[in-house]
Formats: structure tokens, sequence, C-alpha cells
């Protein structure tokens, strides 16, 4: 019968289940007819010396991606922080609808930050347009949720028109649109964009949503106060 090899020691894991694996795939290749714990030593040399091989180059290429992932990472930041740096400079977006969005001022909360454009429109295609506008810019489209909106205004025919979208953060809008209705706000589409900082942040993030709602709202003198 064949011995039964157990690796009792090893540097690490890898190491410990790949070499029993490999002695013991190896262990019908050898002759009965000799001292069976010198070709067992020559075996297991042999295998330990190609398992640390292996490891090595598996240990060096995952080094050589978590690298790579980790340049891409950082070229991304760079580019999104200097478009940041460039939208940081004017309060206002000229549409290509002709539409003149403004936005409001950057508020972070444990790295998550929230930023607030607002618009006149007096139409659902209006109100599509901003969205679809903001939604096209790079750095507005690189957060978790880039366009949470509300809408208020008077149709064509006298009607209210209202409504919201959460953009995956469920009942963010709904805040949103409740605020425009209390202080009265008809004719604009408030959108919010919330880039996520890894850091829940529970119901604290819509005190911050309608925070930055408030602010892009006085300071395009939408309301007083």
């Amino acid at each position: 019968d064949l011995p039964l090899i157990r690796v009792v020691a090893a540097p690490n894991v890898g190491y410990h289940s790949q070499l029993e694996r490999n002695i013991t795939a190896r262990l019908d290749m050898l002759d009965m007819g000799l001292p069976i714990l010198t070709m067992l030593i020559g075996l297991i040399q042999e295998e330990f010396q190609l398992v640390c091989e292996d490891i090595t180059l598996e240990s060096r290429r995952k080094q050589e991606i978590k690298e790579s992932n980790e340049a891409h990472q950082r070229a991304v930041e760079d580019e999104m922080a200097s478009i940041e740096s460039c939208a940081r400079k004017t309060h206002m977006i000229s549409s290509q609808f002709g539409i003149k969005i403004e936005k409001g001022e950057i508020i972070i909360d444990r790295k998550s930050r929230f930023l607030a454009h607002i618009a006149p429109v007096s139409s659902i295609s209006q109100v599509e347009d901003v969205v679809a506008e903001l939604s096209s810019n790079k750095w507005l489209a690189s957060a978790a949720h880039p366009a949470i909106y509300a809408y208020r205004f008077i149709d064509q025919n006298g009607r209210l028109s209202q409504d919201a979208e959460d953009d995956g953060e469920d009942g963010a809008s709904k805040k949103m649109l409740f605020l425009l209705e209390q202080c009265n706000v008809l004719g604009y589409v408030l959108i919010v964009t919330r880039w996520f900082g890894g850091i829940l942040l529970g119901p604290d993030r819509f005190k911050r949503i309608l925070e930055c709602s408030r602010q892009v709202l006085k300071q395009s003198s939408v309301i007083d106060s």
C-alpha cells in the first residue's frame, strides 16, 4: 500500500494545501522497491520548490493587478478632481437647450458630497432636458445618485404639474418636493447629486439633501429664507 502523506507545517495555507495535493498525486509514481524515505524526501523537496515558485508568481501577479487598479483609481480621482475644480469656478451653466441652470455649493458629510442645481421650467420636456444635461456631465455622472430631482410648474393649460424622482435614493425626492410645496416654489426643477463617501449616513443623508436644496434656492433668490 502507498503511504498516507500529511503536511503538518507550511509557511501558509496556500503552501500547505497545494503541497499536500501534489505529493499525494505523485505517490503512485514511486518505485516501492527502493528505500521509500529517500524517495519521499526528494519528491517533497521537488514539489516544495515548484509550489513555492507557483505561489510566488501568483502573489506577484496579484500585486501587479492591485498596483494597476490603484493607479487607475488615482487617475480617475485626479480627473474627477480636475473636473470638480473647474465646476466650482462657476455657479451658472448654460444649457444646450437654452435653459440657465444654477449650481449651489457642495456640502460634505463623512466623505459623502451633496450638490444641488436649480433651473426654471414650464414643461415636462424642459425638466427632461435639464436632467439630461446634468446627467451627461462626467463629474456629476460619476456620483452614486447623479440626479435626484423634484419639480413644480403651472402648464400651458393652467394646471399644476409636479413630480419627483429618487434616482436610487429612496424617499429623497419626495422630501425635496415637499420642500418646494412648503416654500410655494413654482416654475422650477430642483436636482440634487450625491457622491457616496463609503460611510452610511442613515437619516442624516436626507438632512444634507434638504440642506443643499435650501442653499441653492436661497442662492438663486427663489426663496428669501
